[in-house]
Formats: C-alpha cells, sequence, structure tokens
C-alpha cells in the first residue's frame, strides 16, 4: 500500500518481489550499485540482466541507483552520491525521510530516496517501535525549531506541526499512518536537519539496532527540558560543553568549523516559548512504558546521549533550541 508523502514509502509484505519488480520496471539491464550489508538479491537481478556491484569507496559510473539498507552511514553515502537511491528497511530510518545529508562539516539539501520499501513481516514490533520513535523525533526537531532565537515561517509551521505530533503521539495509529504523517510534517517543516545530524552521529560511534538509542535520545532531551526549572543556573558552565564535543569529534573524525561563538545567557527564555509544545512527565513515561515493551531491554547512557547534542551543537550552524541550551552550559549542569 502506498501512502501519499513526498517520500514514496511502500509497506509491503513481500518485500523481495515488490523490489525486484521495481527494478525490473524502472532500471531494466543496468547497474545497481550496493552500499551497506545484508544484500540477497544479487542472482535474481543477475537473472534479469542487472549487473551488481557492491559499492566499499567510490561509486563507479555506470552505477544507474543504489541500493541501501536502513543505516544512516549507509543512506548518507547514497544520498551524497548523487544518484537515485532505494532503501530497503524493516524499520523506520531517520535518514530515509529527509533530503539532507551530512558532508564532512556541513548539512547539505540532496534528494529523497527514490523508494522506501518497508517489510511489514520481518519485525512487526521493531516496525511499531520505531515509528513512534520517528514521530517522537519529528516533535523533537519543530520544538528546537521553535525554541530557536529566530521568529520566521519555518518556525510557524514548526509549531503548528509540533500539535499533530503531541496528539500522534498518544494515539493509537498503525505504523503506516504514522510514518505517512512524520513524512509530511518533514517535508512541511523543510526537512530534518539538528535530529539527522543525531542520528549520523549515533551511527559512527554505536553499532547494532539503534532503536532504543534514537528513542531514549529524544525521549532525554525532552525529559530533561521538562524539568529546566529544577536547575539551579548558577552551576553552569557554559564552555564545558563545548570542550567535550570536540574532543569527541576529534576521536571520531568529524571535522569541525572553527571560530564558533559560544556564550548564550537566554536559555530560560526559550524554554518558555516552547512549554505547551511539550508532553508531559506522565505523556513522555507512558510512552516510555509503550516503548520499552516492543523492544529489548538494552541499556542506554544519559552522557553519550548528552554528548551527541554537544556534538551536533559544534558541527550545525544552526540557530536552535537545542544547541542555545548546550551553548548555555545547561545539558552539563544537568549531568554533573
Amino acid at each position: 500500500m502506498f501512502y501519499d508523502s513526498v517520500v514514496e514509502i511502500k509497506f509491503t509484505k513481500n518485500v523481495k518481489n515488490d523490489f525486484l519488480e521495481y527494478i525490473t520496471l524502472n532500471f531494466p539491464m543496468r547497474t545497481i550499485g550496493v552500499i551497506g550489508e545484508g544484500f540477497s538479491y544479487t542472482r535474481e537481478l543477475e537473472r534479469k540482466g542487472n549487473g551488481v556491484v557492491f559499492i566499499d569507496k567510490t561509486i563507479p559510473d555506470e552505477v544507474a541507483v543504489i541500493v541501501t539498507n536502513d543505516n544512516a552511514i549507509n543512506i548518507n553515502k547514497a544520498k551524497i552520491s548523487n544518484k537515485p537511491y532505494v532503501v530497503l528497511t524493516d524499520g523506520v530510518p531517520t535518514s530515509a525521510f529527509s533530503k539532507y545529508a551530512v558532508n564532512g562539516n556541513r548539512i547539505d539539501k540532496y534528494e529523497y530516496p527514490k523508494q522506501v520499501f518497508i517489510d511489514m513481516l520481518s519485525n512487526p514490533h521493531k516496525l511499531q517501535a520505531e515509528s513512534g520513535c520517528l514521530a517522537l523525533e519529528v516533535l523533537v526537531e519543530c520544538i528546537g525549531i521553535v525554541g530557536s532565537t529566530l521568529i520566521t515561517a519555518r518556525a510557524k509551521r514548526a509549531r503548528d506541526r509540533a500539535f499533530d505530533l503531541k496528539k500522534l503521539l498518544t494515539a493509537y495509529d498503525t505504523p503506516e499512518q504514522v510514518v505517512a504523517t512524520c513524512a509530511t510534517a518533514i517535508e512541511y517543516i523543510d526537512g530534518f536537519t539538528f535530529r539527522l545530524f543525531i542520528d549520523y552521529v549515533m551511527s559512527k560511534e554505536r553499532v547494532g539496532n539503534l532503536a532504543r538509542t534514537r528513542f531514549y535520545s529524544a525521549f532525554s532531551v525532552l525529559f530533561l527540558i521538562r524539568r529546566f526549572t529544577n536547575i539551579d543556573f548558577c552551576v553552569i558552565l557554559p564552555y564545558m560543553d563545548s570542550l567535550r564535543a570536540r574532543m569527541l569529534a576529534q576521536s571520531l573524525g568529524i571535522p569541525l568549523p572553527q571560530g564558533k561563538a559560544k556564550s548564550f545567557d537566554n536559555a530560560d527564555y526559550l524554554l518558555s516559548m516552547v512549554e505547551e509544545l511539550l508532553p508531559t512527565e506522565k505523556e513522555l513515561l507512558e510512552l516510555k512504558k509503550r516503548f520499552d515493551f516492543l523492544t529489548p531491554n538494552e541499556s542506554v547512557e544519559l552522557n553519550a546521549l548528552i554528548n551527541d547534542y554537544s556534538l551536533a551543537t559544534e558541527c550545525v550552524d544552526e540557530d536552535n533550541l537545542y544547541t542555545n541550551l548546550v551553548k548555555a552550559g545547561y545539558f552539563d549542569a544537568l549531568i554533573e
């Protein structure tokens, strides 16, 4: 079943047949490039006359379309190749629903996937958990845009969508409905940027299924903001987050821009701007309970998640609630 959004999404009970049919129709007798592991349709494609190339670094000129999995790093590589690309997944990867990609220390605009095939049967619990996670991530992005120091058309659109997403989080819609709503919301706010970089950093630092990491990254920042009135602003050290971020960037091989100003003293005002958009603590804990039921119990370290936000602040040239909170030393004060 297809859903009306700018990203072509197909929820399928037979991903193999649907994918092969799509390639035969759109890229007959052409070379298919594969980025990532787990691709198992090589023989079928070769029987149909398609060449298959597994890509490590350089993408051959003859590659007509790239196929990748739900890993954020792999989707990012597919985007910056500037070739058509297709995503095969049994989850709901953040990067598949944004037209932006991380390029060095910049976030640049590229293209949406030509098609996202979502396997409905492989792991239903993962699909349900990640669809809810995506909704929470889009809400976090909207709140970040609204809580900037700029009153723009994008901020107004983000505020509109934030109210819709709050309702979506407490509803029991199907993954298909949730993903379609999120995909159109992302386009309406002109794309994911800050959360996209967070997703990229998490995938670069960690391996395996990142569903819990993604969820707790979004959940924790909202939960901490909900508790901002508990903080003693006298203990804030504005440069600690920046120092931590630069050390982390060096260890991950991510280049950082130079000379960005880091002082900021208006965090409490910006937090007040997003008060009505935030889920209550009770609502957040209910979301956590529902998510934990659907996913394996694995520990997630809060400090590591805060590090992700600190690193994103250093790299993303964006006026955003979270970048300003890090500049203020707010997160550092909370975790000390």
